[in-house]
């Protein structure tokens, strides 16, 4: 069960110790590539951490730290895809998305 109220409050004051953020991308973009890889069985467990992850990727936006923020585009980009989550794309503009084209050629093109 989850809060926003409880997220919001942590994410605000409290604060994790020294690498634990790195770390934490580190284990949801391996998690993310291996459940893309085992298709439809592994994106329903996905479907659970989307939120999570899309959080972790948008706080590496806010640290510009554009390689993690990367990296966690490329473990996600099939399965955003494949479940047509194009509104899941326009919420970080300023990062770039590994196929954009071939989002754009799937109909999405100006909804990120």
């Amino acid at each position: 069960m989850s809060h926003a109220l409880v997220h919001t409050y942590a994410r605000e004051r409290l604060s994790a110790p020294a690498g634990v953020f790195e770390r934490l991308v580190t284990h949801y973009e391996a998690w993310a590539r291996e459940q893309s890889q085992q298709g439809r069985e592994g994106f329903r467990r996905l479907d659970g951490e989307r939120g999570h992850i899309m959080r972790l990727q948008a706080e590496c936006v806010d640290r510009q730290d554009w390689q993690r923020a990367s990296r966690l585009a490329w473990a996600m980009d099939n399965y955003l895809f494949v479940g047509s989550y194009s509104t899941e794309c326009s919420r970080l503009p300023e990062r770039p998305w590994p196929r954009r084209e071939r989002w754009a050629t799937a109909g999405m093109k100006g909804r990120f």
